[in-house]
This record gives C-alpha cells, structure tokens and sequence, in this order.
C-alpha cells in the first residue's frame, strides 16, 4: 500500500502534463463555485422545476410547506410573513395615516413578488356576527371615529402587541413572497422600504387635508429573509477578510523562513491554493453556508498545508544542495516526505470527521468542510 502510494505520488511528478489537467480542473471547478455554482450559464435548471427556492443568494434552500396563492385574504397567520415591513408614526390613525398606509399596502401588493400582506386591518373580526370590520377607518372618517377605531384596535388581542403596539405608533405589515417572480436580493428587501417611501411621498404630495401638516411615517426592514441576506453578505465580507489574512500570514511566514523569492512563492502558493481551492469548492457543493467558514476555515488550512510546504521545500533544497537534478528533487521530496504528509493530513482529517457526531448541524456541517478542505489543501501541496 506503501509503495503503491508513493508510485502514485511520483507520478505527479513523471506525468506533468496529466497534473497541469489536475490542477486546472479542480481549479475551474473552484472558480465556477465562487462566479456561479448553479451552472445557470450553460442553461442548467438546478431545480428541476420542482419547487420555487427560499432565498435568492446562492445558497438554494428550497423552501417547504404549501404555499398560499392570492393576495391577502386567504387566512390569518402572525409568522406567515417573509419579510417584515415596520411602520413609525403617530399619525396612523388619522386621515392622512389610513390613506398612506392603504397606498403602501396596494403599491407593494402590485409588485410581481409580492403574493399578500397580512397587517391589523385583514386581522380577523371579533364581532358577534363575523362580519369583517377595517381596523382603519376611510380617510374622510371623522376624527371621533378614528380615536374609537384606535381603542377598538387596542382592545384587539389579535392586534395589539401583534400587529400594533401598545401606544399605537409602531405598526407591522408581514409581507409574503411569489419566489418564481423574485429575480434579485434588492427585490425582497431595499426596493419594498423604496416602494413605500414612494406612496407615501405621493400621498404626502397631493394630500389636501385641513388638520395641518401631515404626521411623518418611517419605515425599516426586517425579517427571516433580510436578516438572512443581511447574514450572508456579512458572512462574504468576513470570508474575504480571512482568506486575504490568510494569504498574507502565509506569505509573511515564507519570508521569514527562506530567502529566495522563488522559494517563497512556490512555498506560499500551495496553501494559498488549497484555501482558494476549498472555499471555491464548497460553494460549488453548496455547503459553505456555515459561520466557522468564514474565519476559521481560510486560517486553519493555511497552516497546515504551509506546515506540509515548509516540510516539502526543506527537503527539495537538501536535495538540490547534494547536486540532485530539479526534477529528482521534487520527485524525491514528494514521495518521501508527501507520504509522510498524506499521514497527517489523513489524521487530520479523521479528527475533524469526528464532529460528524455531534449534536449541531453547523459544527457537523463544519467538520465535513474541514474534511474536503484539508484533502484539496494537500492535493495542492503535492
């Protein structure tokens, strides 16, 4: 087994063309999982037209569960909302406020992606014969009747602290989402606040209401979807951060230990390489939504495949310096000392396989990335 092994190592270096055809192989594959990792490009339906996707960020969760059809009055749910719109005014029960809020809900309604909206006034009636009753009254309702629909709305379980707060300032609209129609991460988050922001002002404009200036409304975003895309772009940014540190810790090593700029760079460019390698590969397997991706990943494997560097470089040059040819000093170094590396990126591996056991799902999808990571990392050591 030994021997075979080494034979197979050797042959890396024997069969130059066969491991230029590895390495950029293996290579495309990284880059097709970091510029898209769906293969949308070459008209490939990663879908299969099965079921819509939950998240438009590279990620392709599908989503689970039936799936409400219409717009707004085909039930009742507080946690049915994909993305939560966030009202601020203490103009809401007012003529001006149940006009803008009418024109916000309609004009988000109208967007493509948009399938409903849940807010107080689709909330169910609590009257004794169950006809449905707006929360908000028409905008030409006396100022008595809005301070009534007010209290009525405070006494509301199903609305205050729900839908409404207590001091009726802050309201909520639970918006839900058409994902065949969502073509960008802009379209689930800042184009709904813009929409809103649009009635608004356009109500504001041609409001001609006797009570004074209109009260000002604010809107903010949030949500299971925004604050995972929020999550996801952060989780990019992070990524980047630690994989340059990463690059560039293992450059300054390779500096400090050897003198020579092509020794540096061949020392510094396996690592470099398997980390590119493994980040761009597990996008492309779709498994690298993962937090200790992101900072621990780029760090860890940097070190060891520098450490395997170090160790195949220290024997090239021993090597090179007992009058051995380039080509017997790179055979050489990879089949004596690659074996002995294999050994431990073999080890290594193990442990980290060993998180398969445990009881979270990000520590056992993280052990399954160091895995993969450490096996590419040594493949581009060798």
């Amino acid at each position: 087994m030994t021997d075979r092994f080494k034979r197979l190592l050797a042959g890396l270096v024997d069969h130059a063309g066969w491991t230029t055809l590895l390495v950029l192989l293996v290579s495309a594959a990284a880059v097709m999982g970091y510029v898209d990792p769906q293969l949308r490009w070459l008209g490939f339906d990663p879908d299969g037209g099965a079921e819509p996707i939950e998240v438009v960020d590279g990620i392709g969760r599908r989503r689970g569960g039936p799936r409400s059809s219409g717009r707004g009055g085909d039930g009742f749910s507080l946690t049915d909302g994909d993305a939560i719109l966030v009202v601020e005014s203490e103009g809401i029960f007012t003529p001006f406020g149940a006009k803008a809020l009418r024109r916000v809900v309609s004009d988000l309604e109208a967007l493509p992606w948009v399938s409903g909206i849940t807010w107080m006034d689709r909330a169910p009636p609590l009257n004794l014969f169950g006809l449905p009753e707006p929360a908000l009254p028409r905008e030409d309702a006396s100022p008595q009747r809005f301070e009534l629909a007010r209290e009525q709305a405070l006494r509301n379980p199903l609305i205050v602290g729900q839908l409404l707060s207590p001091d009726a300032e802050l309201l909520v609209l639970l918006i839900r989402f058409d994902w065949l129609m969502v073509t960008d991460d802009a379209d689930v988050t800042d184009r709904l606040r813009e929409v809103a922001e649009l009635a608004v002002a356009d109500v504001r404009r041609d409001w001609t209401g006797s009570a004074g200036e209109p009260p000002p409304i604010r809107f903010a975003l949030t949500g299971r979807v925004p604050i995972r895309l929020s999550l996801a772009r952060s989780g990019e940014d992070n990524q980047f951060r630690y994989q340059m540190l990463a690059y560039a810790m293992i450059l300054g090593l390779a500096i400090i230990l050897f003198r020579g700029w092509v020794t540096v760079l061949v020392t510094a460019l396996a690592p470099a390489l398997g980390v590119f390698w493994t980040l761009g590969w597990l996008r492309y397997l779709q498994i690298h939504d993962n937090p200790f991706n992101d900072v621990i990943l780029p760090i860890l494997l940097s070190l060891v495949g520098f450490t395997d560097g170090v160790h195949m470089m220290v024997h090239i040059r021993k090597l090179r310096q007992s009058g051995h040819s380039s080509w017997w000093a790179a055979r050489g170094a990879v089949t004596e000392v690659g074996l002995a590396c294999g050994l431990t990126s073999l080890t290594t591996a193990v442990g980290f396989a060993s998180l398969a056991w445990a009881q979270n799902d990000v520590v056992r999808e993280f052990g399954l990335c160091c895995v993969v990571g450490v096996g590419l990392t040594f493949l581009a050591v060798v």
